[in-house]
């Protein structure tokens, strides 16, 4: 593999990288938003988290 093709080659990883990094963090802005519209949301706690029985079962 010539050096060009290799640089063009990485080029095109690091394009597709932040492509889809931008994607994703517009994604999780979008959701962030909606759960704050939702009446009296309140995030759950590190003890409710590892606590979740899904999470324990491995469901999730």
């Amino acid at each position: 593999m010539s050096t060009q093709h290799r640089e063009r080659l990485i080029a095109d990883e690091e394009k597709f990288i932040f492509t889809r990094s931008a994607e994703v963090t517009s994604e999780l802005t979008v959701l962030e938003d909606e759960i704050r519209e939702v009446p009296d949301f309140q995030p759950a706690t590190v003890d409710e988290r590892e606590n979740f029985p899904q999470r324990k079962n491995g469901v999730i």
